[in-house]
């Protein structure tokens, strides 16, 4: 429910649509903060003008905050291309910490003498704190002043657990330390995501193309580490460096990263207004029929992402693993920077379909490869496999909430989608693998692909057509969590 010290929007500028192209332009808006407790109230006035494109059919109105712009809307102003630059460090910063981490953590773990069903088991321990601390971060950093430095302390908790494998050999300290790894690297992305999708909610900004960048980090991190020699004797040395090397970029990233107008006149006025908090979304069936079929699609990709380096190197006798992972970040970059354009075309189940079906086909294509220069020949449906199913989920989920649960939301979703598919996929997925192989496992992991389309098509619901067009000076919009998704979702 609203509350009624939330900050309103008390009006906005003219607009005027283009008919050729479905352009609206939106003037800059007033907005009147209202602090609990009797203080003044305060006028804010976000940037003058931006261009703001409409999303796709079943998915017509914004962002989830105030309803009425989009999470792609363009941002035109020099602030707000400092903005795009800064979110974009950021991302770089964390995504070239998953260069490293996705397909060299198990390389690391095998080097330190683990075997398969070892290595599963310390992914599933990882994963498991990986759903419990994503959401205490997210709920902690969405009521704090000083989100920033929320996501520097995550950095640098990751960082610490990171190095320490280095060092361990035993199946328990690394049980440990796989919980507390988790415990830390699993709050980045949400905290990350949470904070750009609330800078896009009040200024306007195009999410796939400021989170473009991390496709490049991702694939120029996977490549420095296969020049310098990640697949000869200086291995673990060569990947606890890369590793902490990206993480404390990362933290320091974190300082750079912009702040909204109403968190400057937060930290100006003391105290931070209630806020505007609707919980109940979590159990209503858009959050939760999504959140289980995007379970459904991470668990089998985690098939690819936990041992698809081990399988190479093991079916193939291919060390240099790397060079086959940069093609799919590779194929996924025009993905992501027409992903708004995309679901404008096909909607976001659309979208996410795609993204099932790209997965279902590449693991079918693991069972029967014959030769790595096959598996390479897979590597693009990752562009789909990967990017179509995020940025649908992220789009949707915007919808669903106000603007003060940004964060909370993405936490609680990828703790729920990602951390959940994660525990159960690592540790089964360990097990198939010593009981029956790697074959058997990419079969069964390409079925759960197909289930997950069964899921999108019976359960989760269109987005309803909910806009409304620019409101006219002097008119209030509606509260933010009166602009969400309806119980039902229809």
């Amino acid at each position: 429910m609203a509350s009624s010290c939330a900050p309103a929007p008390v009006g906005a500028g003219g607009a005027s649509m283009n008919s050729l192209n479905g352009i609206i332009r939106f003037r800059g808006r007033a907005r009147t903060h209202r602090p609990c407790g009797g203080r003044r109230s305060h006028r804010v006035q976000s940037p003058g003008l931006f261009i703001s494109r409409l999303s796709d059919g079943d998915d017509r109105a914004g962002d989830g905050g105030d309803g009425h712009r989009p999470i792609h809307a363009t941002m035109t102003t020099d602030s707000a291309r400092g903005a795009t630059v800064r979110f974009a460090l950021a991302y770089a910063a964390l995504a070239g910490t998953f260069g490293v981490f996705t397909p060299y953590f198990q390389k690391l773990l095998s080097l330190q003498g683990f075997d398969e069903q070892h290595i599963g088991f310390i992914f599933g321990v990882f994963e498991t704190f990986g759903i419990l601390a994503p959401p205490l971060w997210g709920w902690r950093s969405d009521r704090a002043r000083r989100r920033r430095r929320i996501l520097a302390v995550a950095a640098f908790g990751s960082m610490a657990c990171f190095l320490s494998f280095g060092w361990i050999e035993s199946f328990l300290v690394g049980l440990a330390a796989g919980g507390a790894f988790g415990f830390f690297f699993r709050a980045l992305t949400p905290l990350l995501d949470g904070m750009v999708l609330r800078y896009i909610s009040e200024h306007g900004g195009d999410f796939g193309r400021m989170r473009l960048s991390a496709s490049f980090a991702f694939i120029g991190s996977i490549l420095v580490l296969e020049l310098v020699g990640v697949a000869g004797e200086s291995a673990r040395t060569v990947i606890l460096a890369m590793a902490g090397a990206a993480l404390l970029l990362s933290a320091a990233s974190a300082g750079l990263l912009p702040l909204t107008d109403r968190e400057k006149a937060e930290r100006a006025g003391g105290a931070p207004p209630r806020r505007v908090m609707d919980f109940a979304v979590f159990r209503r069936r858009p959050f939760v029929a999504l959140a289980l079929a995007s379970f459904l699609v991470n668990f089998s990709m985690i098939a690819h992402y936990n041992f698809f380096t081990l399988f190479v190197q093991k079916e193939f006798d291919f060390q240099a693993a790397g060079y086959i992972w940069v093609i799919g970040p590779a194929a996924e970059i025009p993905v992501v920077y027409y992903s708004s354009a995309i679901i404008a075309r096909i909607g976001v189940r659309g979208m996410f379909a795609l993204g099932s079906i790209a997965t279902a086909v590449r693991l079918a294509g693991y069972v029967a490869a014959p030769s790595a220069a096959w598996l390479m020949g897979l590597q693009p449906l990752h562009a789909f496999a990967y990017g179509a199913t995020y940025f649908a989920s992220v789009h949707y989920i915007n919808r669903l909430v106000p603007v003060d649960m940004k964060q909370s939301a993405m936490a609680v979703f990828i703790s729920l989608s990602i951390g959940g598919a994660g525990i159960a996929g690592s540790s089964i997925g360990g097990t198939l693998i010593h009981c029956f192989g790697f074959r058997m496992l990419f079969g069964c992991y390409a079925a759960v692909a197909v289930l997950s389309l069964v899921v999108l098509a019976l359960f989760v619901p269109k987005l309803p057509r909910t806009a409304a067009p620019p409101l006219p000076a002097g008119t209030a919009a509606l509260p933010p969590a009166m602009a969400a998704v309806p119980p039902s979702g229809k």
